[in-house]
This record gives structure tokens, C-alpha cells and sequence, in this order.
């Protein structure tokens, strides 16, 4: 579990774009903590994994359960040289929205519309 967990942080992270520097600044974290809660040194307590998760527009149970179908891959393009508190919901927000679009598109394929 705990592998699964820290490997799919890493993926989520990379996701959306963001690196290691930009995360632990958003989250008021040292880079140094997030590389070992990354690696699994270091244990992530559930108040940090809700701000994760909402930063990277996924939800906790993609993190938590192993069997989680959320491991959608999605691409989009967002370059910001300095990520502000406001900007740091960007991709997750993009994100969210995309995987909406490719739920609908499904749904409309599935019922033929």
C-alpha cells in the first residue's frame, strides 16, 4: 500500500505539471518533506493528503484504495514562472474539468448520442 501510495503521488504531481518546489510551496512544506513522503520515508497524515489530493484534482480514495479507476491520463499545457496560492489550483481544476468532458463524451458514446 504504502509503494501504490507514493508512487501515485508522484504520478499525480507530474500530472499537473507541477514540481516538487512549487507543491511544497503551495502547501507550506519543505520540499525536503515532500521528497520523503514521495519516496515513503516519511508517513503523510490525512490533512495533508486532503490538500494534496485538491491541489492535483483527484480525490483521497484515488490515493487510499489500490483498486481506485481515477488513474485517468489526461494532458494539458500550464507554464506559470512563479505559482501564487490562487494559481496553484489551476491543473486540478483543468483537470477536473477535461476528465468531466471525457465522462460526457463516453456517456454520449455509450447511449449513442
Amino acid at each position: 500500500m504504502k509503494k501504490k501510495l507514493t508512487e501515485k503521488l508522484q504520478k499525480a504531481r507530474k500530472s499537473v505539471g507541477l514540481n516538487q518546489n512549487q507543491v511544497a510551496d503551495t502547501l507550506g512544506i519543505s520540499r525536503n518533506k515532500l521528497i520523503n513522503i514521495e519516496k515513503g520515508d516519511v508517513s503523510i497524515d490525512i490533512a495533508l493528503l486532503d490538500k494534496i489530493s485538491r491541489l492535483y484534482g483527484y480525490s483521497m480514495i484515488y490515493f487510499l484504495d489500490d483498486e481506485s479507476k481515477e488513474d485517468e491520463e489526461i494532458t494539458f499545457a500550464f507554464r506559470a514562472t512563479e505559482l501564487t496560492e490562487e494559481d496553484s489550483y489551476i491543473p486540478a481544476w483543468g483537470r477536473k474539468i477535461l476528465l468531466n468532458i471525457k465522462t460526457f463524451n463516453d456517456i454520449c458514446e455509450e447511449v449513442r448520442i
